[in-house]
């Protein structure tokens, strides 16, 4: 039995990501950039407005004042998409409009509201400007050459919007990971069936099919396997076309859990088939050939549990992310917990701000088959491996769960 942070870096020490391809911007919603990115034009492209005004030379409104106020010919008019032609001449104003262009000449820009009067042909200014008041500089977002995103990046709308504004329409991302999942247990039935005595339809694969889907896979499920050795082998065998097979139940060591033995005889590599967590014991990592193979307990807390700790960060190495541990806070006990064995927990708990300070709290029982305690859940309360008693108002670590 391995620990968990053994376990993980086992995971993510045998993993490198898939294949890279070539797609345009629009279609890279949630994907992950294979290269970097780097701008080869400004952004903006021009100074520009960022109010309706007038565009004028800030030096001859410097002695501007209630008692002295200035008035200037309106010249011209510079609109979004439509500049204005030519160069500002001392003394005088072109009206803007939010984003246009400045004109040349023109230093500084005066909001319409805070121009005293005004008219088609002339304006007149009371308060003398600040230099280059509202005016967004040529290249203040992005200039040309610098670097804008890193290889790993998750690509989202805001990072689509960059893109598009740069003009990156064909782009290198990585290869979504194909991920299968195959359900095994003579308990088993489809969620469409009406249980028999002794049977229980099947979640724990819906589950990980939407998890491996939001985090950038392509995922398919394969039919329950019954508890046969022969029946387990060619299901996996025929899912070996996979990046990733995700095995559901028969990892432990009852009577009828093959997939171990299964796993050896097809001639897999097991690096390691147990954890030091509850719940996730019993939790299988292999390779065979090319393919990643978890073997998942079969409770589908233990399920979801194991998902996030181990699979998801794999998956995530695969799609070419950079490896970011979640995100862990602390936060004062609502009750006791009492913990009597050397292993790692992870409660489902619900986390909620109480006069400005966090407190947590369990969502009840914490039985592995209640998943229903998971979707309450919006943290894991994480109790160190060490026998621990925790009093109501102590501090503990809190995981988000994403």
């Amino acid at each position: 039995m391995v620990s968990a942070e053994t376990a993980l870096r086992t995971i993510l020490d045998s993993i490198k990501p898939v294949r890279t391809e070539k797609i345009h911007f629009a279609k890279a919603s949630g994907r992950v950039l294979a290269i970097d990115v780097v701008a080869h034009e400004d952004v903006p492209a021009f100074d520009n407005s960022a109010m309706d005004g007038f565009a004028v030379r800030a030096n001859d409104l410097s002695k501007s004042s209630a008692k002295n106020p200035t008035d200037m010919p309106v010249i011209g008019e510079s609109s979004a998409g439509h500049p204005w032609a030519g160069e500002l001449p001392p003394g005088a104003a072109v009206r803007v409009m939010t984003g246009a262009v400045i004109p040349l000449g023109a230093d500084t820009v005066i909001p319409i509201e805070e121009v005293q009067s005004s008219n088609s042909t002339n304006i007149r200014v009371v308060d003398a400007p600040r230099l280059h008041k509202h005016i967004r500089k040529r290249g203040e977002e992005m200039s040309a050459g610098s670097h804008i995103f890193s290889r790993g990046t998750v690509i989202g709308p805001s990072q689509l919007g960059v893109l598009a504004s740069l003009g990156c329409t064909n782009i290198g991302v990585f290869e979504r990971p194909t991920v299968t999942i195959v359900p095994t247990g003579d308990e088993l039935v489809d969620p469409e069936d009406q249980p028999a005595p002794g049977q229980v339809r099947n979640s724990s694969s819906f589950v990980l099919a939407a998890f491996a889907t939001a985090d950038g896979c392509e995922t398919s499920t394969h039919e329950i396997v019954s508890d046969q050795k022969t029946k387990i082998a060619k299901a996996i065998s025929n899912s070996l076309s996979s990046d990733v097979i995700l095995v559901t139940g028969g990892v432990s060591v009852g009577k009828y859990d093959h997939v171990p033995k299964v796993l050896e005889e097809l001639g897999a590599e097991i690096l390691f088939s147990k954890v030091n967590i509850k719940p996730g014991k019993p939790l299988l990592f292999a390779r065979l050939h090319s393919t990643l193979i978890f073997g998942l307990p079969g409770n589908p807390v233990s399920t979801t549990v194991s998902y996030i700790q181990f699979v998801r960060p794999a998956l995530h190495r695969l799609t070419g992310r950079e490896f970011k541990p979640p995100l862990r806070i602390s936060a004062r006990l609502e009750h006791e917990l009492v913990k009597r064995d050397n292993r790692r927990h992870f409660l489902r708990a619900i986390l909620e701000e109480q006069n400005e300070e966090l407190f947590v709290r369990t969502t009840g029982p914490q039985g592995s088959g209640m998943l229903s305690s998971v979707a309450k859940a919006n943290c894991f309360i994480v109790i160190p491996e060490k026998e621990a008693t925790f009093k109501r108002g102590d501090v503990v670590e809190v995981e988000l769960i994403q």
